[in-house]
């Protein structure tokens, strides 16, 4: 029983020693990194790990209209109506008259 134990203890151990090292700190990558892994996670359509990177590049105050368009449309896909209204709203009033902007107007249209 106490062997039992043991390997137990040990194999829980590895396990959170391998996720942990497996882990990525977001805050940790550079902005192109984060930026490159954002929009491959968006065109694959695995919006919540885009979306966590994308807001970690807005919080870095890269807030410009394509990743603004694309937080959105991350909450859009999400079904997260709310904040995917808020930040079409943001968008539109930050980058009137970009092609973001009518992007923006579309997807708003079809909440």
């Amino acid at each position: 029983m106490k062997i039992f134990y043991k390997k137990n203890v040990i194999l829980l151990i590895l396990f959170f020693i391998v996720a942990s090292i497996g882990a990525q700190n977001l805050e940790n990558l550079s902005s192109s990194v984060l930026l490159k892994e954002a929009n491959s996670y968006y065109k694959e359509f695995s919006y919540k790990k885009a979306l966590n990177r994308y807001l970690v590049l807005k919080n870095r105050g890269k807030k410009t209209p394509a990743i603004l368009f694309r937080i959105a449309d991350c909450y859009f896909h999400l079904r997260k109506r709310n904040k995917a209204l808020s930040n079409f709203d943001l968008l539109v009033e930050e980058h009137s008259g970009t092609i973001y902007a009518a992007r923006a107007y579309h997807k708003m249209a079809l909440l």
